[in-house]
C-alpha cells in the first residue's frame, strides 16, 4: 500500500522532496523560416521549445526539434539571399547551440558516440565564429563552456564559463559546471558555493545535487551528505527510477554507513522489486540501529507477510502499533495478514481502524473490498473495489479480484474492460489475467477466443489444474470432446479434490456417449462435493441415456434444489418425465426451461411434449413464436406440420411439408408424415412417391413401411402390400405377437374383429413400434387371408372417420417418431441432440475458488 515514507515525515527528512519542473512553455508555432536577421527571435524561442521538452524528459520530441531547427540554420548558412545573410554570425552561433542541446540529449538517450560528434562541431562552430566584443552573449559562452567540458578541455570551459558569468549568465547550469570544475580541483567548499547556488536556480535537477552531496562529502559532512542522497534517492523513487535509487542509496551508505535511513529506504525498494529476502536483510540491520523505529517494524511486517511468513507478521505488526497506533497503514497490513491467515473474524478490528484513520486509503479501501470478496459478496465488494482503483490504479493485485467479481454478477463486458486495465498495467505475471479474461470470454461464448487466453496463460502455468480444468471445458463446448478428456485427466492428476473437473469430465463423456464412464465422473465429482449441480446434471443425463429414468430423475431433482432456475436440469427433467410418461408433469419444468433459455433443444423437447399430449394450440402458438424469428426453423416448421396433421388439416399439413422439404429435402420423418396425409386425402400416387423417398433415406422405418402396405392395399395392390408389411414385421421382436391388441385375442376371431383391428392400425400409424408391429402384423395376416379366400379386400371400416374410434381405445403413447427425437431410441441417435444442439452445455456457475 501506498505509506507515508520517512521522508515525508519532519522528523524523519531534514530535506522536502524535490519537485521536477511541471510544465513547458507552451509558444505559439513559428510561421517563418527566413534566414536572417528578422528570423532569429524565432528561431531561438523554437530552441528553448525543445530545451523545455528535453527538460521534462520529452526526449525524442526534443530531437525532433533540433534536427528541424538545425536543418533550417544549416539551409540559411547557404543561402545567397541578402536577409540571411545579414548576419552570418549569429546563425552559426545559433546552430552552435543547438548542436550543444542536440548532444545532451543524445548523452540521455544513451548514444555516446553521436552525442560527443555534436560536441566538437559545436566546439568548432564557437571557436570560429564567437567573438570576444560586446555583441557575444553569455549564454553564448556558456554552450561553450559545456562543449569544452564534455570535450574534457577543462581550463578552456571554466574560462567560458567565468565570460559567461561576467556577461551576467548566472544560471544553474553555469554554476553546475563552474562547481564540478571545482570538485576536479578538490576545491570542495567553492564547489559547495557553486552547487548550492545551482540547486537553488533548478531544484528538481537532481545531477546537481548529487553533485552537492559529493562536496558535502568532500568537506566531511557526512550527515548533509547522506540527507542529500536521501533525498535525490526518495526523488527518483517517486520518479520510479528505482535502480538509480538504489545507487544512490548506496553512495549515502558509503559515506554513512550506519544510516540506518538509507538501509530503510533500500528495504522499501527491494521489497517493491519483489527481492524480499534482501529486503528483509537490510531492514533487519535498520532494526539494530533504531530498535523501535515504528516504520522499519512495519516494513519488516510487510516483507515477512510478501514471504508468507504470517505469523512473524504479525507479531512485528502488533508490536509496532503498540509503539504508535495512529498509523493506519500499519492497521490495513495486520488486517490483510489476518486475511491471509483466513481469520476473517480477527481482521475486521484492524481494518476498520485503518478506515476510521484513513477512510480514503487507497490500500485499506481495496482490503476492505478483498474482505467483502473472501466472503462472496461481490455486489458489495465492486464499489468498493473501484474506488480504490480510481484513487490509486497501480494496485495490480485489485484488477483480478474486481474482474473475478464483475465474472460472478454476469457483468461480464464490464469483467473484460478492468481486466484489460490490469493488462495495461503491464504486471510481470499475466496468467491470472489472462486466466480470468478466458472465464469471461466463456461466459459470452466467445469459446476460440477464450481458449487463446487459456492457452497462452498455461504457457505460463503449465502445471496449473485451474486452467487445465477451464481449458477442458473450453474443449468440450467447441465439440472437441476426446481432446476436452486428456486435457481434464491431466487436471485431475495433479489436483484430484478439484469436484468440478470431475463434473466436466462427466460432460465430455456424456458427450461421446460414453454414459457408464460419464456415471462413474459424475461420482467422483459427487464423492467430494455432494452438492456439484453440474455433476448432479450430468448424472442424470448419463442414466437417462442408459434408461434408468427413475434414478435420472432423482439426480436431477437433487440438482434443482442446489439451482431450481437451471435450463439444462429442467429440460433434461422434462425429457425424463416424457420417457416415464408422465407428459403433464412434464410441461411444467419444460415450460420452466423455455423461459430461461430459448435454446433450440428446450424448444424441441417442449413442442413434442405438447404435441404427444394433444395440445395444439399452444404448440402452433409456440412455434408461430419461434417462425417470427426464422421463418426456415426445421423444427418448428416440422412441429407445426405435424400439430397441422394431427388436427386433420391436411392442406396447410402438406403445404408446411413441402415447405420444410425445400429446405431439408432428406428428413425421412416429414416425407412419412406427408405420405399419411396424402393417404388420407386419397392421393396414393404422390403418397407412394413420398414413402418411397422416405424409406431410400431410412429403409427400416416400421412407420414408413407400414404406410405404404396400406396405400397399396388402398390402390388395390394386394400382392405388392404383402411385402412392405414383411420388412415391417422383420424390424421388431420376435415375441411382439404375444403382446397383440386385447381387442384381438385370437389371430383370426372373425372377419368383424379383424376388421376393427386393421381400422384401429389406420388411425394409430405413428404410435409405437410394438403398436405399429402388432397393426402391420395383423393387417398382413388379413390381407393373406382374403388373398386366399378370395374376398373382398376393402374393409368396411376403412371408411370409417377416424373420429368414430372410442376414445377408451385410443393410444395416449407418444409415437415411435416422437420418442426417437427425444432420444429414447436403442437404434437412432436421438433427433433432439443431432438439431445442433448435441455440443450444447450448461454454463457452469463460477464457485470454485479464485485460483491465482
Amino acid at each position: 500500500m501506498e505509506r507515508k515514507h520517512p521522508q515525508d515525515s519532519p522528523a524523519d527528512s531534514p530535506a522536502g522532496q524535490l519537485r521536477p519542473t511541471e510544465t513547458a512553455p507552451n509558444f505559439p508555432p513559428t510561421q517563418t523560416r527566413v534566414g536572417g536577421v528578422e528570423s532569429l527571435p524565432a528561431l531561438r524561442a523554437e530552441l528553448k521549445q525543445a530545451a523545455d521538452e528535453a527538460r521534462l524528459g520529452h526526449y525524442e520530441a526534443a530531437q525532433a526539434k533540433l534536427e528541424q531547427l538545425l536543418a533550417t540554420l544549416r539551409q540559411a548558412s547557404t543561402s545567397t539571399s541578402r536577409d540571411e545573410a545579414h548576419d552570418p554570425i549569429q546563425m552559426f552561433l545559433l546552430q552552435a547551440a543547438a548542436l550543444v542541446a542536440c548532444a545532451q540529449i543524445r548523452e540521455q538517450l544513451e548514444q555516446p558516440a553521436q552525442a560527443q560528434a555534436a560536441f566538437k562541431q559545436a566546439a568548432a562552430l564557437f571557436k570560429q565564429w564567437l567573438q570576444p566584443d560586446a555583441s557575444a552573449s553569455g549564454q553564448d559562452y556558456c554552450d561553450y563552456g559545456v562543449a569544452l567540458y564534455k570535450l574534457e578541455q577543462l581550463a578552456e570551459a571554466r574560462a567560458a564559463f567565468q565570460e559567461a558569468l561576467k556577461r551576467g549568465v548566472s544560471d544553474a547550469q553555469t554554476n553546475y559546471y563552474l562547481g564540478l570544475l571545482a570538485q576536479g580541483d578538490n576545491a570542495h567548499e567553492q564547489a559547495r558555493e557553486y552547487l548550492t547556488k545551482a540547486a537553488e536556480l533548478e531544484p528538481g535537477d537532481l545531477g546537481i545535487h548529487l553533485a552537492l552531496a559529493t562536496s558535502l562529502a568532500g568537506l566531511g559532512q557526512m550527515d548533509e551528505a547522506a540527507s542529500t542522497y536521501r533525498d535525490v534517492a526518495f526523488s527518483l523513487y517517486k520518479a520510479k527510477r528505482r535502480d538509480d535509487a538504489l545507487t544512490v542509496l548506496d553512495l549515502a551508505l558509503k559515506v554513512k554507513p550506519d544510516d540506518y535511513r538509507a538501509r530503510l529506504g533500500r528495504a522499501d525498494l527491494l521489497r517493491e522489486q519483489g527481492q524480499y529476502e534482501e529486503a528483509l536483510a537490510n531492514v533487519e540491520q535498520s532494526l539494530q540501529l533504531q530498535p523501535d523505529n515504528v516504520y522499519a517494524l512495519g516494513t519488516k511486517g510487510q516483507i515477512l507477510r510478501a514471504l508468507l511468513r504470517f505469523n512473524e507478521a504479525e507479531e512485528v505488526l502488533r508490536r509496532a502499533l503498540a509503539l504508535d497506533a495512529a498509523q493506519d497503514w500499519l492497521h490495513a497490513e495486520l488486517a490483510a495478514t489476518l486475511l491471509a491467515l483466513n481469520r476473517i473474524d480477527d481482521a475486521r478490528a484492524p481494518l476498520e481502524k485503518a478506515l476510521e484513520l484513513g477512510p480514503d486509503n487507497p490500500f485499506t479501501l481495496a482490503l476492505k473490498a478483498h474482505l467483502l470478496h473472501t466472503l462472496s459478496q461481490y455486489a458489495d465488494a465492486v464499489p468498493i473495489f473501484e474506488r480504490a482503483l480510481s484513487a490509486d490504479p497501480t494496485q495490480d493485485w485489485v484488477y483480478p479480484e474486481l474482474g473475478f467479481d464483475l465474472i460472478m454478477l454476469s457483468r461480464y463486458e464490464e469483467a473484460l474492460k478492468v481486466l484489460e486495465g490490469g493488462f495495461a498495467r503491464q504486471p510481470q505475471d499475466t496468467a491470472p489475467l489472462l486466466g480470468l479474461r478466458g472465464e469471461a470470454l466463456r461466459y459470452l461464448g466467445r469459446y476460440q477466443e477464450a481458449l487463446s487466453d487459456i492457452e497462452q496463460a498455461l504457457t505460463l502455468r503449465p502445471d496449473n489444474p485451474f486452467l487445465l480444468g477451464w481449458k477442458g471445458e473450453l474443449l468440450s463446448l467447441l465439440g472437441r470432446y476426446q481432446e476436452a478428456i486428456e486435457v481434464l485427466q491431466q487436471a485431475i492428476a495433479l489436483a484430484p479434490e478439484l469436484d468440478w473437473v470431475y463434473a466436466h469430465l462427466s460432460s465430455a463423456f456424456n458427450s461421446l456417449q460414453r454414459y457408464d464412464e460419464a456415471l462413474k465422473a459424475a461420482d467422483q465429482a459427487l464423492a467430494r462435493n455432494t452438492a456439484s449441480a453440474q455433476a448432479l446434471r450430468n448424472k442424470g443425463e448419463a442414466l437417462r441415456r442408459l434408461g434408468r429414468h427413475e434414478d435420472a430423475l432423482r439426480a436431477l431433482d437433487e440438482a434443482l434444489v442446489v439451482e431450481p432456475d437451471n435450463a439444462y436440469a429442467l429440460g433434461t427433467k422434462g425429457q425424463v418425465l416424457v420417457a416415464l410418461e408422465r407428459n403433464e408433469e412434464a410441461l411444467a419444468p419444460l415450460e420452466r426451461a423455455y423461459e430461461l433459455d430459448k435454446a433450440s433443444w428446450v424448444f424441441t423437447a417442449l413442442g413434442l411434449a405438447r404435441l404427444a399430449l394433444g395440445h395444439f394450440d399452444e404448440l402452433l402458438k409456440l412455434v408461430d413464436q419461434v417462425l417470427a424469428q426464422q421463418p426456415n426453423d426445421v423444427v418448428a416448421l416440422e412441429l407445426k406440420g405435424d400439430a397441422l396433421r394431427r388436427r386433420g388439416e391436411h392442406e396447410q399439413a402438406v403445404e408446411l411439408f413441402n415447405r420444410l422439404l425445400s429446405v431439408a429435402p432428406d428428413n425421412a420423418a416429414v416425407l412419412r408424415m406427408k405420405g399419411e396425409v396424402l393417404l388420407k386425402q386419397g392421393n396414393y400416387t404422390d403418397a407412394l412417391q413420398a414413402l418411397d423417398r422416405s424409406l431410400i433415406i431410412e429403409p427400416g422405418d416400421v412407420s414408413a413401411l407400414q404406410l405404404r402396405g396400406e396405400t397399396l392395399r388402398r390402390s388395390e395392390r394386394y400382392e405388392e402390400a404383402l411385402q412392405p408389411l414383411d420388412a415391417a414385421l422383420v424390424s421388431v421382436p420376435d415375441d411382439a405377437w404375444r403382446r397383440r391388441p386385447k381387442f384381438c385375442s385370437g389371430p383370426l376371431r372373425g372377419m368383424e374383429v379383424s376388421f376393427g383391428c386393421t381400422a384401429s392400425w389406420a388411425r394409430s400409424i405413428t404410435r409405437s413400434t410394438v403398436m405399429n408391429w402388432r397393426s402391420a402384423n395383423w393387417l398382413r395376416r388379413w390381407l393373406a387371408v382374403s388373398i386366399r379366400l378370395g374376398r373382398s379386400c376393402t374393409p368396411a371400416s376403412s371408411a370409417t372417420s377416424p373420429n368414430t374410434v372410442p376414445p377408451s381405445r385410443r393410444s395416449t403413447k407418444p409415437s415411435s417418431r416422437i420418442l426417437q427425437w427425444l432420444g429414447f431410441s436403442a437404434s437412432k441417435v436421438s433427433r433432439l441432440r443431432t438439431m445442433g444442439t448435441a455440443t450444447a452445455q450448461p454454463h457452469k456457475p463460477l464457485t470454485r475458488k479464485h485460483w491465482s
